[in-house]
């Protein structure tokens, strides 16, 4: 199984496999200079993975898990956060909006 990596700026990844599953990691996606799409373009992602909680790195988490319904993964600290912000405890997905 093939991984296809874009760099979508500074740490921000996008990861797509042979099997059509989008990974997005620290997407900082708008306000990102340097990253070629926006939020709005985003209609697939299977996981948002967070490494750490600096704006550049959480950047559109929130946003990408709300609008696709899509699993969070990130420390305790983050999980914390996402639930603040509307994302609910594993084992549930995040409504679409």
């Amino acid at each position: 199984m093939g991984v296809k990596v874009t760099w979508l700026g500074h740490g921000s990844f996008k990861l797509e496999t042979s099997s059509g599953k989008v990974v997005y990691l620290d997407p900082w996606i708008d306000g990102n200079p340097a990253c070629p799409v926006r939020v709005s373009d985003i209609t697939q992602a299977n996981i948002v993975c967070v490494t750490h909680g600096h704006v550049d790195h959480i950047g559109d988490s929130i946003k990408i898990v709300k609008k696709t319904g899509v699993v969070f993964i990130g420390t305790p600290e983050l999980g914390f956060f996402a639930r603040k912000n509307g994302i609910p405890n594993e084992g549930t997905s995040a409504p679409s909006t």
